[in-house]
């Protein structure tokens, strides 16, 4: 592949860009991101995270991942799923560190993977 333009550099780059469409980066530099034919979505600075409320609604807009991560048990408590960790997580965090902080920009990404996913 030594020419720029040649055959084969043009076909890994049509390749790349099938099997990267479904992709969907959240990244508060979006300029970073090299969407090739996937969706960039640009929010501000992480100073928060979301309440389990959020997680679980960006998990469920993607088909099948709440049956995943339900059927994987968590490795610190074996006797729940990583989905229920997660949710779990979600809210001490929130709780212990941005319950003054609202998350309306969580809530327009939940709704952008709706649409692309749903």
């Amino acid at each position: 592949m030594n020419s720029t333009n040649s055959f084969e550099r043009r076909k890994l780059i049509s390749y790349v860009n099938r099997y990267t469409k479904n992709i969907f980066m959240v990244d508060d530099k979006p300029r970073n991101v090299n969407c090739r034919a996937g969706k960039v979505m640009g929010v501000s600075s992480y100073d928060y995270e979301g309440t389990s409320h959020i997680f679980k609604r960006c998990i469920d807009a993607v088909p099948n991942l709440k049956k995943k991560l339900e059927y994987y048990k968590d490795s610190e408590n074996q006797q729940q799923s990583v989905y229920t960790g997660i949710l779990e997580e979600a809210d001490q965090n929130h709780q212990k560190y941005y319950s003054h902080k609202t998350n309306n920009e969580l809530v327009r990404v939940a709704k952008q993977i709706q649409n692309i996913y749903g």
